[in-house]
């Protein structure tokens, strides 16, 4: 999915947050559709709900601590060393940047698009893999339409709070997770409407952007 997105952008330069929200409907039905079908759905549940995946394909708790996030941690330096050191890393943010200067200095923008596009898709299944093999340890149906746009959004948000920085990838989403979780707590706890989170995510985003703003036209 993520190759189509990036060949949409790179061909006829669509914008990729709208390709890849129409995308996630058809991801979703995909996943939905293996929780349904006869040969993956566990009979014993009345809930569409994949057969159990076996104890070798699961990853263990560590202190109550997903051992995925050992795998977030080397996804962090892995996109650091990229970015950072990295010619690869180099054109990347290079188009991200400005396109029509990358090209100038003979950057294969279409190439580095894709490249790009491959890498996020590829992180992006390996964070929905790893919440399957650790949290759930089967497949949901509707997982894709909550956890998985969720996470999307989330996602979006936080890359925007950062500007492209891995090292800031973290802390940012810890601040997002904060936000999430203890919305849940107060819901529960005292009645707190949970759109009061997504309003503050929203000015949180705002604020930093209009900051950065304010920066860039002093440099």
């Amino acid at each position: 999915f993520a190759l189509i997105a990036g060949y949409l952008k790179a061909k006829y330069d669509i914008n990729p947050i709208i390709s890849t929200i129409m995308l996630n409907f058809v991801a979703a039905l995909f996943v939905n559709f293996i929780a349904t079908a006869p040969r993956f759905k566990d009979p014993l549940e009345g809930h569409p709900i994949t057969i159990p995946l076996p104890k070798s394909a699961t990853l263990p708790f560590i202190g109550g601590i997903p051992s995925s996030i050992i795998f977030a941690i080397l996804a962090i330096i892995f996109v650091y060393i990229l970015i950072k050191k990295t010619r690869l890393g180099y054109e990347i943010t290079a188009v991200g940047y400005n396109l029509f200067a990358a090209q100038t200095y003979g950057i294969n923008f279409a190439k580095t698009i894709m490249v790009t596009f491959l890498i996020g898709g590829s992180l992006a299944g390996l964070g929905g893999a790893l919440e399957i093999m650790t949290i759930h340890g089967k497949l949901i149906e509707g997982f894709a339409k909550t956890s998985g746009a969720q996470y999307g959004i989330f996602g979006i948000l936080t890359s925007l709070i950062v500007a492209g920085d891995p090292i800031g990838v973290p802390i940012a989403a810890f601040l997002m997770s904060v936000l999430l979780v203890g919305a849940d707590a107060l819901q529960r706890t005292m009645q707190i409407p949970v759109e009061l989170v997504f309003l503050s995510q929203a000015l949180i985003v705002l604020f930093i952007v209009v900051i950065r703003k304010k920066f860039s036209v002093r440099r």
